[in-house]
């Protein structure tokens, strides 16, 4: 690449640049979107997130499990969307959940557990956008 001396990705997934720390910032802010958006008082701002959850459940079965973030930090690091030697790709929660707790959990059952979750809070933010009632007009009188 032009000039960027980019660490290479290591089989550590936890071991970062700032490239890393970059996504691994915007994973998060996704991550709390996606946790905390069906909270919205908004109709505009829960569509949004409906929208937003139905592309990203999309993009994660399209993609076979794996984030677009981790593609592109291993395309930027190394000018392929795939690469066998990134830790992260594909398994950025489940080395989450190692990370924070210390347990192991199969591929299958970290897709089990996002989906389901990712169903509940669809159906959250559906149901309030639905019980969202708009004011009445004033009417003069």
């Amino acid at each position: 690449m032009s000039g960027l001396a980019i660490e290479r990705v290591t089989t550590d997934p936890f071991r970062r640049d700032r490239l890393s720390y970059g996504l691994l910032a915007v994973h998060l802010a996704v991550m709390a979107y996606v946790l905390l958006g069906w909270m919205s008082n908004s109709r505009i701002g829960l569509l949004v997130y409906l929208l937003f959850l139905s592309a990203l459940n999309l993009q994660w079965l399209f993609n076979r499990g794996s984030s677009l973030l981790n593609n592109f930090d291993t395309y930027l690091r190394t000018d392929h969307w795939r690469d066998p030697r990134n830790a992260d790709e594909g398994a950025f929660l489940q080395n989450l959940i190692k990370w924070a707790t210390g347990l192991s959990a199969g591929q299958t059952q970290i897709m089990i557990a996002v989906y389901s979750l990712m169903f509940l809070l669809w159906q959250a933010a559906l149901f309030r956008m639905v019980m969202i009632i708009p004011p009445l007009p004033m009417i003069p009188g």
